[in-house]
């Protein structure tokens, strides 16, 4: 099963990607801030990371940046409300896959998740209990207050925006 990093701080967006990845068979783990994305991707393995730009403790463009950092090849999709021609340039020179302005449509997002992990395990319908991971070692919560970051190393912190 295609694991899938969501990192938001609007929980209803987080909610609804959820719900939309679990009908389709693929497990998610959410973090809502850049950080608490941070300490799982460095403790997990995801095969696609999704996160937004504008978010509390760390913002998207770095946590994209330190992403890259540890995992070049790593696709992540970008998402944001405030959507311009010179941040669409920079978090395409950072490594973002794709970029979407909000409000997007959910069947395009579905679409390029599609193409970069393959065909989905289950048909859209079926009703499935979401499949969420333990984001952070321990129990500890995704806001990032805690979480041991050993199995990806420790963030650079100082390289982001």
């Amino acid at each position: 099963m295609a694991r899938i990093l969501i990192v938001d701080d609007e929980r209803n967006i987080v909610y609804l990607l959820r719900q939309m990845f679990a009908e389709y068979g693929y497990e998610t783990c959410e973090a809502f801030n850049g950080l608490a994305g941070l300490k799982a991707f460095q403790s997990q393995f995801f095969d696609l990371v999704i996160t937004d730009l504008r978010m509390p403790k760390m913002d998207g463009m770095s946590f994209l940046h330190e992403i890259k950092l540890l995992d070049p090849a790593m696709p992540v999709i970008v998402l944001t409300a405030y959507d311009s021609p010179e941040t669409a340039a920079e978090a395409k020179k950072k490594g973002a896959f794709v970029y979407l302005a909000k409000p997007f449509q959910m069947t395009d997002l579905m679409g390029i998740v599609e193409t970069q992990l393959g065909s989905p395990v289950n048909k859209p319908g079926a009703i499935l209990s979401p499949a969420v991971a333990s984001c952070v070692p321990g129990g500890a919560d995704v806001t990032g207050e805690s979480a041991d970051s050993s199995a990806r190393g420790s963030p650079n912190l100082g390289g982001g925006l």
